[in-house]
């Protein structure tokens, strides 16, 4: 992809693992919040509602910008879009399974039909709306981090106690090893 970027966009290119990693460690950063609200810590309906509200806010745009990505992919073959279109789609269900754990009711309520225009939201932005290479790239990056935090986050054992701070620690020293690789 890096020799398709403009001058411009090759400084993209060279850190598209950083941005990866941003958006890895949002995602992670959002659901320790999330883990803690319900966790057993001490809060209000009030706080637990604005939570899950951001939760969803995020996973919505999360939702479009993955249906937005599906039609500006670089490989146009008919069989890697039905793949990424699979891949993707049992994506969305996992994820949307592992949302509505947290609060059933709300989710199923409200935050469903949330998620399923987020994704229809996205397709027609995709129609409609042409980004630069560089910022596709940016965008793919980001996401990328996001599904592999999702990803493990539905696949690690729950009995493993983690900490966010530590989580960071190590992300932001990975950060600057590849900023120095850069």
């Amino acid at each position: 992809m890096r020799e398709h970027l403009e001058p411009a966009g090759a400084a993209v290119g060279r850190h598209v693992y950083l941005i990866a990693l941003v958006g890895l460690a949002t995602f992670y950063g959002l659901e320790r919040m999330v883990r803690s609200v319900g966790g057993g810590v001490e809060t209000d309906a009030a706080t637990a509602a604005a939570v899950f509200r951001l939760h969803i806010g995020a996973f919505a745009v999360y939702n479009l910008l993955l249906s937005y990505l599906l039609l500006h992919r670089e490989d146009r073959a008919h069989a890697d879009l039905l793949l990424y279109f699979v891949a993707i789609g049992l994506h969305l269900v996992t994820t949307d399974f592992g949302l509505r754990q947290d609060a059933p009711a709300r989710y199923d309520r409200h935050a469903r039909w949330v998620m399923s225009l987020a994704v229809l939201a996205g397709w027609l932005l995709g129609l409609l709306v042409e980004l630069s290479e560089p910022v596709l790239a940016m965008l793919f990056a980001f996401v990328a981090g996001g599904i592999v935090l999702n990803v493990l986050k539905e696949e690690l054992p729950e009995e493993r106690q983690s900490r966010f701070s530590a989580f960071a620690l190590g992300a932001g020293g990975y950060a600057v090893v590849l900023l120095l690789a850069a």
